[in-house]
């Protein structure tokens, strides 16, 4: 077989040749190249899936392929035909044999092989902190049931029902931050979520204590998370011990252990998994040092229902009770994909300094913020939409409702009272941001505070909304200056009296096609809505 030389080498060989005697021997033997590939993947299946082939990786080497797997528990591979086996990740390795002037080569790519996906029904799992046992041999009978919701968590389907009977469940190491009370890692489908719930009556508590990040994270999607009331540590904890941690590790400091003790989240929807189709509702989530519920690299989100207080007291981290940070596209539609609607947040605020920052300043502590959805601060640009509709947020420590380098979102029909309770922000505002929208909503801010603020923006409107008190940065035509007579603000009561000024104040039809206030009460009544969260006309 001839070799086929470069030009180069060929000029080499005469060099080499004319410089040797002829009773020198001379030997020439071609150098290999490595090819190079790539373009290799892997769809992930799930269990009961059919064999399907694999496309071979583009290479400028023409040399066969075969193909192993790393764990033939997870999958097997004849030829070029994979079978799936069980669930789980093994690596499949594309071989390449030499050939030509080519050496041998090979790259690899991961394939997960998902739980089989249920359709048509689904199991109830049942969990019991008093009488449950993480050794059951059937976890889906009330009277056999799992001790710990993390081992129901470890066994879900598609379409599965987590049912939490009632009692106290805590993390079962409160030294370790890694040791959490329900890590949420299994995915259900589209149209077979996996739900977490109270069981039928029940009323179970989740209590985070000691040293933790979060006590539930949602590292998975198609997940609903409902009716459940988490508390975090609060009363246990000192603010000088806090700001003692803080100043710790602005010094360098690495000890995360402790860093977690004053800087757990109540739920978490976050990781590596990219988590989307995510719905947590109902729950109660209050006193956790750090964030109420928040979510970050995730999409089609929607936070409805809850309530979030007493949080972010300790948190060098700049904290709220509702955000979302930096949203990731799981597809390019446009339209509303996060919703944050019907929620009541308050008291939640900043005391110790964002550790970030360069003079230690405080911040954060809003009742909601929308941050960083529009390519800033390290994060992509979100394409979808973000509603923030018929919530309540009074007496935080920050904004009531804070929008921050972000875009596409609409602010519609909330109530906002006395926010800024530490820091000079606003009941309502935008800074930094792009095409938001402010309609129907109420904002009442403390003496001498701010009803609303916008800085820095393009193409943000604010209007048919009712300020009182305070200062007022951008109106609207449509707005109004007067006081919105609700029913009892000092204990919570946000609904107005008959002859407030909010009653047919807003808009003559639905911005976002939500015809219900924060209770289900009809939105539209004589030809106009309310301002506020609350139709009451």
């Amino acid at each position: 077989m001839k070799s086929k030389f470069s030009l180069l080498s060929a000029l080499l060989i005469a060099i080499l040749f004319n410089s040797c005697g002829k009773d020198d021997n001379l030997i020439i033997e071609p150098t290999l190249l490595v090819p190079t590939l790539s373009g290799f993947g892997v769809p992930p299946k799930s269990v009961g899936d059919d064999s399907f082939y694999l496309t071979p990786p583009i290479s400028n080497s023409s040399g066969a392929f075969t193909y192993t797997s790393s764990n033939t528990a997870v999958a097997t591979i004849s030829d070029n035909t994979v079978t799936i086996v069980a669930e789980g990740t093994t690596s499949i390795i594309a071989s390449q044999a030499a050939k030509g002037d080519f050496l041998a080569g090979d790259i690899s790519a991961d394939f997960v092989v998902a739980p089989p996906i249920i359709s048509g029904g689904s199991r109830n799992i049942y969990v019991s902190v008093n009488l449950g046992n993480d050794a059951t041999a059937d976890p889906f009978s009330p009277s056999t049931p799992f001790k710990t919701i993390q081992a129901a968590s470890n066994i879900t389907m598609p379409g599965d029902v987590v049912n939490i009977m009632d009692g106290t469940y805590q993390q079962p190491n409160t030294t370790d931050a890694n040791h959490i009370i329900l890590d949420i890692k299994r995915s259900g489908a589209e149209g077979a979520y996996i739900t977490y719930q109270p069981f039928p009556g029940a009323a179970p508590i989740i209590e985070s204590k000691g040293q933790k990040w979060n006590a539930i994270i949602v590292n998975a999607s198609y997940i609903i998370v409902k009716d459940l009331t988490l508390y975090g540590d609060n009363q246990a904890l000192s603010l000088a011990d806090a700001k003692a941690a803080e100043i710790d590790k602005r010094a360098g400091g690495t000890n995360w252990n402790l860093y977690s003790k004053f800087n757990t989240n109540g739920i978490d929807i976050s990781g590596s998994n990219n988590p989307h189709h995510v719905e947590i509702r109902g729950c109660t989530v209050h006193d956790f040092p750090g964030g109420g519920i928040g979510g970050a690299d995730c999409d089609y989100i929607t936070i409805a229902d809850n309530i979030t207080y007493n949080n972010c007291w300790f948190g060098m981290w700049a904290t709220s009770g509702i955000s979302i940070f930096g949203p990731k596209n799981s597809d390019n539609t446009t339209g509303y994909k996060i919703k944050i609607i019907r929620n009541i947040s308050y008291n939640n605020k900043p005391q110790v300094p964002y550790t970030s920052s360069a003079s230690s300043k405080l911040s954060d502590g809003n009742g909601i913020i929308i941050d960083a959805n529009n390519g800033t601060q390290g994060k992509v640009v979100y394409t979808g939409r973000t509603l923030v509709e018929n919530n309540i947020c009074y007496k935080n420590g920050g904004g009531g409702i804070h929008i921050f380098q972000a875009h596409r979102v609409d602010v519609i029909n909330n109530t906002t009272f006395e926010n800024e309770q530490v820091l000079d922000y606003a009941n309502i505002d935008a800074l930094y941001s792009d095409d938001i929208k402010f309609i129907n909503n109420i904002a009442y801010a403390k003496s001498g505070g701010k009803a609303n603020d916008s800085f820095n923006n393009t193409n943000v409107t604010f209007d048919y909304n009712i300020y009182f008190t305070g200062s007022v940065k951008e109106g609207g035509s449509n707005s109004k200056s007067a006081n919105p007579l609700f029913v009892d603000a000092a204990n919570g009561n946000f609904r107005l009296q008959s002859n407030s000024p909010a009653i047919n104040a807003g808009t003559t039809n639905s911005i976002t096609g939500t015809t219900y206030d924060i209770v289900n009460n009809p939105r539209i009544k004589n030809g106009r809505t309310d301002c506020g969260a609350y139709e009451i006309n």
